[in-house]
Formats: C-alpha cells, sequence, structure tokens
C-alpha cells in the first residue's frame, strides 16, 4: 500500500536511541472520510472479488489505475481485520495447515477420563495419541496424530489407579473434515444429543467448509463508484495534508 501511506504528512521522528532527529511520515495520522461514506449509498456500490484477484487488480478494473487498491480496505472492515480473500487452493493449503489432527467421534461418555493430555490408544489399530481437546457436544476428540485409527474401533486411555478406560468409535476422521456444527435448511445452528446422534435432515459443515465460506463472504465488498473516486481521494488527500 505504498501509494496510500506516501501522503501522510511529515514528522520529526527520532529512532531509539539516536540523538537526532529524522523527518518520518506519520504513519499514525487518520481520516475518518471514507468511514462517513461508507453508509452513503450514493457513493458506493458492491463488487464481488474473483478467485485469484489482487488489490491492484480490482483497482485497475474499476479505476483505471492501480493507485487506489487502498480504497478497498478503508471502506471494507472485513478486508482490514482478515486480510485479502484465499484462492481456493490457498483456502485448501490452510485448512489442511491449520487442521491437521485426527478427530475421533463416540457416542459414549467422554467428559471424565478421555482429557486433554492424555494417550489415547486404538485397541485394534495400536495407533496413539496425545488428546488435545474435545467437543462434548458432538462427541468427538481431537487427536494429535499422523496416523489414522479405525473407523470403529475401541480407544482406550490409561489412567493414574484401575483399569484402562475403554470407549467404542462411531467414526474417526482428519480434523479439517470434521463436522465444526450442523445447520437446519435455514443455515441455524442446531444442536445433537452426543449420546444419541441423529442428524437425519441436518446439513453438516466441516471446518474446511466453514473457512471456505468465511472466505466467500469476504469477497463480497462495497467500492467507491468509479464516478466518485477522484473527487473522494483528492478531499483524503487534502485533510490528510491539512
Amino acid at each position: 500500500m505504498s501509494n496510500y501511506f506516501k501522503f501522510f504528512p511529515k514528522v520529526f521522528y527520532k529512532f531509539g536511541d539516536e540523538n537526532d532527529q529524522n523527518i518520518a511520515q506519520n504513519l499514525t495520522a487518520y481520516i475518518d472520510l471514507i468511514d462517513q461514506i461508507k453508509d452513503e449509498i450514493s457513493f458506493y456500490e458492491s463488487f464481488t472479488i474473483l478467485d485469484g484477484d489482487r488489490p491492484d487488480i480490482v483497482s485497475q478494473s474499476l479505476y483505471g489505475t492501480q493507485d487506489y487498491h487502498w480504497t478497498l480496505f478503508l471502506l471494507n472492515d472485513n478486508l482490514r481485520e482478515q486480510g485479502w480473500p484465499l484462492t481456493e487452493q490457498e483456502i485448501a493449503a490452510k485448512a489442511e495447515r491449520v487442521y491437521p489432527h485426527r478427530v475421533l467421534i463416540t457416542e459414549e461418555e467422554i467428559a471424565e477420563y478421555f482429557i486433554p493430555g492424555r494417550v489415547i490408544t486404538g485397541t485394534n489399530s495400536s495407533v496413539s495419541g496425545t488428546i488435545l481437546k474435545r467437543n462434548l457436544d458432538l462427541g468427538q476428540i481431537f487427536v494429535e496424530s499422523d496416523t489414522a485409527f479405525d473407523q470403529t474401533e475401541p480407544v482406550e486411555v490409561l489412567i493414574e489407579a484401575g483399569e484402562p478406560r475403554t470407549v467404542v468409535l462411531k467414526s474417526e476422521i482428519v480434523e479439517y473434515n470434521a463436522v465444526h456444527h450442523y445447520e437446519n435448511s435455514s443455515g441455524v445452528w442446531v444442536d445433537i444429543d452426543p449420546y444419541a446422534q441423529v442428524t437425519t435432515g441436518l446439513i453438516p459443515v466441516t471446518y474446511k467448509e466453514r473457512l471456505q465460506q468465511q472466505n466467500e463472504d469476504l469477497k463480497i465488498i462495497k467500492i467507491i463508484k468509479p464516478s466518485a473516486i477522484e473527487g473522494i481521494v483528492a478531499e483524503w488527500k487534502k485533510l490528510l495534508r491539512d
């Protein structure tokens, strides 16, 4: 965003332990002009970012110059807070990076003994991993393991005294494909009974799908109308200088 910062006023600033002051741009300066027009429909219109578009490409397409790419961020809080939308390939890679573990699903009680930090082992597969967390509402155990457990095998944890505690899996899956929540046909989140996981008529939303939806939401933005962009940018620069 070099074209954005070059308009900022100059100030004297002393860096670190230096004795002499240097001239630097005042990056803390802020003009709320664009904030003021966010809800003025006469100044903006909706726009959909296409897969692979960059801010400079969008600016060039809309305004015939790459110089106004920074207005896209000032006009859209979600872009400032979450960043520019990723490509489909980048989202897939992010899902695998952020959600790399295994998720074990059971309809049995896991709250008391299957706690984070304990080692869980498949009695058939002999696959082991450390429990990271649970989602008790969905009967899920998140396990740090690079190897899959058997789908419906018994799994156990050792406790300080007494016999190992065992539950039988209903299924297991890599984390990014595990269910994050269920929705009804209206898109409303719906709770299920973790001890009798009846999900007929409900729509499962996985961790990867949730990332994809959040990314799709970022693509719908407001833009300053091409007919108004030059006047607004000129006023913004004037206020910043003053």
